[in-house]
């Protein structure tokens, strides 16, 4: 197996460690605290996609492919924005939005 299938089947297991983590935060953490992770986790977010974004000028200016990437960072900020400002009215909408399986 190559080098890189490892390390992505590693990403993915990473992944799927934290998702069951904030499941059980979800089920067992009292709701103030489980707001200010999610808002903790929406600033992460934002910090996330602004890099991205500027990977993506990058990429502008080395006339490299940057479409891709610009929509994902622009999404990755929208998400990051709408955790960390309207943490509350997120959480609500996100649980029933996981629960009908339309956000990951």
């Amino acid at each position: 197996m190559s080098s890189q299938t490892v390390n992505n089947w590693m990403v993915l297991t990473f992944n799927g460690i934290i998702a069951i983590l904030y499941g059980l935060m979800a089920m067992f953490v009292p709701r103030t605290t489980l707001l200010t992770i999610v808002m903790y986790f929406g600033i992460i977010m934002l910090i996330i996609g602004l890099a991205m974004l500027f990977g993506v000028v990058n990429n502008m200016k080395n006339k490299m492919p940057y479409a891709a990437d610009m929509a994902i960072s622009i999404i990755t900020i929208i998400i990051g924005a709408l955790l960390t400002f309207y943490t509350q009215n997120r959480l609500r909408y996100s649980l029933w939005l996981s629960g009908a399986g339309l956000f990951c």
